[in-house]
């Protein structure tokens, strides 16, 4: 089961390797991604992609689209109840 902390840590990870660019160290914790980082279509989906693998959890498409913020990624993924 991953933290809260695991889920932010890890979330970073990802978009670090997306937009390598962007500083995420002033990237707050409610600030949507994907306007944020200037991520587009692909960009976002290689995010879910790259959250499945770095926490072992299965994101349904009907949530994926809620996974806005960082804070939304540690709400809805934290708990480890979508475990794969």
């Amino acid at each position: 089961m991953a933290t809260r902390e695991e889920v932010r840590a890890a979330a970073v990870a990802v978009l670090g390797g997306i937009a390598p660019e962007a500083d995420l160290t002033a990237l707050g914790a409610d600030v949507p991604l994907r306007r944020a980082l200037d991520l587009d279509s692909v960009d976002f989906q290689n995010f879910l992609i790259g959250l499945t693998k770095a926490l072992g959890v299965e994101i349904p498409d009907r949530e994926a689209a809620a996974l806005t913020t960082l804070t939304a990624c540690m709400d809805r993924l934290a708990d480890g109840r979508r475990r794969a």
